[in-house]
């Protein structure tokens, strides 16, 4: 929808500057006019009318190039989302928060380690039970060892940490 907004609004912004146009030629070409006279209309009119014209050309040509940016935003609202849903329920479930973000799980995992990498994100995830924690990264680096298997781990490091034996995973900024 944006789109075609922008690109109508480019149409109608060129359609105004050509029928200006016109009507400044005319206009020009009709007064007897001194040649001084003429050009300092001649620029006048041109000041007046280029911004409209490029304006419109802007408009209409931008929506025909590819908005790379896009895909991004869109990630970047939904890791967004996640955020803001495990700091509220401090445990979801993945499936659950891939349907809810219209998503599949693959992603919801990616998205997690990309807000680790971001210092955003910290907490436990379980991806074989499917769960999600928060966590305050102060207290995971307090464990001795691992929450759910009780294998000793070291959780000095950030980054995700994978415990050996049951793979649970400590998200770490």
């Amino acid at each position: 929808m944006r789109a075609s907004f922008s690109r109508s609004t480019g149409l109608i912004l060129i359609g105004i500057g050509f029928v200006a146009t016109v009507l400044a030629g005319l206009l020009l070409a009709a007064g007897d006019l001194e040649a001084g006279a003429l050009a300092t209309r001649g620029v006048l009119a041109f000041v007046l009318i280029a911004p409209v014209l490029l304006t419109g050309i802007y408009f209409y040509v931008r929506n025909d190039q590819p908005e790379a940016d896009i895909p991004e935003t869109s990630d970047m609202l939904k890791q967004r989302e996640l955020l803001d849903a495990l700091r509220e329920q401090r445990a979801l479930a993945v499936r659950e928060l891939a349907h809810q973000l219209e998503v599949d799980e693959a992603r919801i995992q990616e998205y997690v380690y990309q807000l680790v990498q971001l210092e955003v994100l910290s907490g436990v995830a379980d991806w074989e039970a499917g769960m999600l924690y928060a966590a305050d990264a102060v207290q995971l680096r307090a464990l001795q060892t691992c929450q759910k298997c009780g294998t000793p781990i070291d959780l000095r490091s950030r980054g995700v940490i994978r415990c050996t034996a049951c793979g649970t995973e400590y998200l770490l900024p």
